[in-house]
């Protein structure tokens, strides 16, 4: 411990490290998305792959172990609640019953987050190391560099049935706002708070970050969730206008073959799409989208973004057309059907 020129107290420790793979890293980013999704059977796999279990070694019967270890770390405030001192001490116990160990570098590793960790609870003891972590997961996630992390960001943001869950991509690019790329820190965010960052920065960030040449691969992950989100939405406003007009029926033959009733699964979709045009165009104030609250302060917020429109229109327009260019095949599809339908010879039975 020295003190410094200004005197202030600093602790300098020169002790045991590691340096770990980068396939340990993204091992360890999987890991942490699969325990926020409490999925067990694949943390299984997980810690197979991070050398906890030896490679060829069933881990179906290891993994009620370790969902009981993961329920009661979880318990209380799910993954930010997490102590990484009393799990570390949890999972040391599986070494007696399992073919289950420690490696070298992860004890390490969690040595340090244990001290690390046991001194930030001391000054703040709400304090939670999931907090500190999620940014930096956020922007590995969003900027998916390799296959392996780009099937993470949709196990992430994709439900078991595989429906999109908008809410977690709102957290990421959330989260994502609160960390500074060129020093790799982060701050004043906590995982699952919506209000610690003012709405207008996060969707400028958002907006920046999705049309960027970093976006690129985000761009083409969400194409297809956009054409469904924008096919879903204009269906419910079309049949909703339809059940307050119904002189639209006539005037719109077909439309059941054109615009077909929304299934269960389109209509998770819908509230996704919903909760998207909220987090992008809505108040921060929470004015739902339609009121005349919201119209006022969403054009005011779009005229604040407008240099972000300006600075990325290409990317917006290339991205436009390619969102209309999909549509139109949905739709001539839609239309091809309906006309081979209308042609076909009714059999009376």
């Amino acid at each position: 411990m020295l003190r410094t020129s200004d005197g202030n107290l600093a602790i300098i420790d020169f002790g045991l490290v590691t340096e770990l793979t980068e396939d340990q890293r993204s091992g360890i980013l999987e890991s942490i998305v699969h325990l926020i999704n409490r999925d067990y059977k694949q943390i299984g796999k997980d810690f197979q792959r991070l050398d906890f279990i030896p490679p060829g070694v069933d881990v179906t019967p290891i993994e009620p172990a370790l969902s009981r270890v993961f329920d009661a770390a979880l318990k209380g405030g799910g993954a930010k609640s997490i102590n990484f001192n009393d799990l570390s001490d949890d999972l040391a116990t599986l070494t007696f019953d399992y073919p289950f160990r420690i490696p070298p570098y992860f004890a390490l590793v969690i040595r340090a987050i244990s001290v690390l960790e046991g001194l930030a609870l001391v000054g703040n003891p709400d304090f939670a190391i999931i907090d500190e972590a999620f940014p930096y997961i956020s922007q590995r996630l969003l900027s998916a560099d390799s296959a392996e992390l780009q099937e993470t960001l949709r196990e992430f943001i994709y439900d078991k049935e595989g429906i999109f869950d908008a809410e977690r991509l709102i957290e990421l690019l959330g989260a994502f706002e609160s960390f500074d790329i060129t020093s790799g820190n982060a701050g004043g965010y906590t995982y699952g708070t919506s209000d610690v960052l003012s709405q207008e920065s996060k969707v400028s960030t958002a907006l920046s970050f999705f049309f960027s040449e970093k976006g690129n691969f985000l761009r083409e992950f969400l194409l297809e969730e956009a054409v469904r989100g924008y096919d879903v939405f204009s269906r419910d406003a079309l049949q909703r206008l339809r059940a307050e007009v119904p002189a639209l029926e006539r005037l719109v033959p077909g439309r059941r073959a054109l615009l077909p009733d929304l299934t269960s699964q389109e209509e998770k979709t819908l509230l996704s799409t919903k909760a998207l045009l909220d987090f992008f165009l809505a108040s921060s104030g929470g004015n739902p989208i339609g009121s005349s609250d919201a119209r006022s302060e969403t054009a005011a917020t779009l005229q604040r973004l407008s240099p972000v429109f300006q600075q990325y229109a290409r990317p917006m327009n290339d991205f436009g057309l390619q969102v209309v260019g999909r549509l139109s095949e949905i739709y001539a599809v839609r239309l091809i059907r309906q006309t081979a339908n209308s042609l076909m010879p009714r059999v009376d039975r």
